[in-house]
């Protein structure tokens, strides 16, 4: 039942020690989205990466893996509500990537805050797009699951592949694919589809951070169980960038935890990691009320980016048990 992942046939070919990456079949929005494949530094003596959103969950990972060739621009360094300052900054720092890791991401208030929702996920990245362009830059954007409105995949599917013509439902999603559409203007881009991500990070919201409070705090909890998706651990997915970039890939990819469950699913997880008690009840998305549309099934297939031979993702159960580990080993 469902829409199945397509089988790649990839084909590498080695050519003065640079592997060149040719898709026979490579799902991609239109027959120029072919990636490619080499490495980052090559004819370069060290790349500067401007990391946008650097305080973020997934930026902060992405500036600490990094290390020094990351330039992070937080909020204060670039805002990118204000596109006037947005291709001066950039051109200030001499970036040779540019990773946009910011995002309006307030998916409900997004339909009464229309413009600064579109402002930042759509207008600013033409702005990006336009300076690696100029600048003969790469741009990694960072997209969201939510560019699908989940209505064509059944629990048991592989997901959407990259080359699924997306249908995206509410504000917040829209402002994200016109965001993916501005990314693609640039020559050299790749667009990252990702879905719930959740990390380490103080002071930063996620599903799982909420969850733990609220088990802790309440002694039942009502979680929506008829939407399906592939939550992501941010230190997995930050990986998956470094290598992407490692292999100067162009093109589409989606880069989740493997497997998929519902929210209600991953909730009931997280207690038992936690040794909570509390009882998890299933409700559904019409009874929890929110304000804008959630994709039903947007689970994502990661066939090509595993093709690539990367970093394997791993299911979305090992990703929290890894993070619950790593959340006790830094109370210890």
């Amino acid at each position: 039942m469902g829409r199945q992942c397509n089988e790649l046939h990839v084909r590498f070919i080695r050519k003065n020690s640079l592997k060149i990456l040719d898709l026979e079949s490579y799902p991609g929005n239109s027959p120029g989205d072919v990636p490619q494949a080499g490495f980052l530094s090559a004819g370069r003596v060290f790349v500067r990466i401007a990391v946008t959103g650097a305080s973020g969950q997934l930026g902060s990972e992405l500036c600490q893996q990094l290390g020094s060739q990351a330039i992070p621009l937080t909020r204060h360094e670039l805002d990118l509500s204000e596109g006037n300052r947005i291709i001066s900054t950039l051109k200030a720092s001499h970036a040779d990537i540019v990773i946009n890791c910011a995002a309006y991401t307030q998916v409900d208030l997004a339909e009464q805050d229309f413009a600064t929702c579109q402002r930042i996920n759509g207008d600013a990245v033409r702005s990006l797009a336009a300076y690696c362009s100029e600048s003969n830059a790469k741009l990694i954007q960072i997209s969201t699951d939510y560019v699908f409105d989940g209505q064509g995949l059944s629990g048991g599917s592989g997901g959407y592949r990259e080359s699924d013509v997306p249908s995206p439902r509410g504000i917040y999603a829209q402002s994200k694919r016109q965001g993916e559409v501005m990314a693609m203007a640039c020559p050299r881009y790749v667009i990252v589809r990702t879905c719930g991500l959740y990390g380490h990070s103080p002071n930063k919201p996620n599903f799982v951070r909420t969850m733990r409070r609220l088990g802790r705090e309440r002694s039942e909890l009502h979680v929506v169980d008829d939407q399906y998706c592939g939550p992501t651990y941010v230190p997995h997915l930050a990986r998956a960038i470094r290598y992407l970039l490692e292999r100067d890939a162009v093109g589409i990819f989606h880069v989740v935890n493997r497997g998929g469950c519902s929210w209600f699913d991953f909730a009931r997880r997280i207690m038992e990691f936690e040794g909570l008690p509390t009882k998890v009840h299933p409700i559904t998305t019409q009874a929890f009320g929110a304000k804008a549309p959630r994709p039903t099934n947007s689970l994502l297939c990661t066939d090509l980016y595993h093709s690539l031979g990367g970093p394997p993702m791993p299911t979305w159960d090992e990703a929290l048990q890894e993070y619950f580990s790593k959340e006790s080993q830094s109370l210890s």
